[in-house]
C-alpha cells in the first residue's frame, strides 16, 4: 500500500509533464491560419493595436443640477480665463518678440554667411 502512495504522485507528475510537452509543440502554419479565420468569422479577434481588453465604460451620475453646473461655470469664467487642456494654470498672453536688427540687416548677414560657405544644418557639433 505504501508503494502505491509513492507511485501515484510520480505517475501524476509524469502525466503532467506529458500534457505540457504535448501543448508545447508549435502549431503549423495552416493550423494558425485556420484558427485566425475561425476567430475572424466568430468576431472574437481583438481590435488591432490593443494589448489588453478595455473595461466597459460606466456612466457616471452627477450630484449637481444643470443650473448649478452652469452657475459654477459662469462664476469661474468671471474670474478670468480657464485653463486649457491638462494645464493646471491659465497661460498669460505671450509678449511679442522684438529684434535688435532690422530686416535688411538680417538679410545682409544671411547673404554674407552663404557667401562664406555652407551653413550648418541639424545638430552639428562645432
Amino acid at each position: 500500500m505504501k508503494s502505491l502512495h509513492r507511485l501515484f504522485p510520480a505517475a501524476a507528475a509524469c502525466a503532467a509533464l506529458f500534457c505540457v510537452a504535448a501543448q508545447a509543440t508549435p502549431l503549423t502554419r495552416s493550423e494558425v491560419r485556420d484558427a485566425y479565420l475561425q476567430a475572424r468569422a466568430d468576431g472574437t479577434l481583438p481590435p488591432t493595436g490593443q494589448d489588453y481588453a478595455m473595461p466597459a465604460a460606466t456612466p457616471g451620475t452627477s450630484t449637481l443640477a444643470r443650473s448649478e453646473v452652469q452657475a459654477r461655470t459662469l462664476k469661474a469664467l468671471a474670474g478670468g480665463p480657464l485653463p486649457a487642456g491638462e494645464q493646471p494654470y491659465a497661460l498669460a498672453p505671450a509678449a511679442p518678440s522684438r529684434s535688435a536688427l532690422t530686416r535688411a540687416e538680417v538679410r545682409a548677414e544671411y547673404l554674407q554667411a552663404i557667401a562664406a560657405g555652407p551653413l550648418p544644418t541639424g545638430q552639428q557639433e562645432g
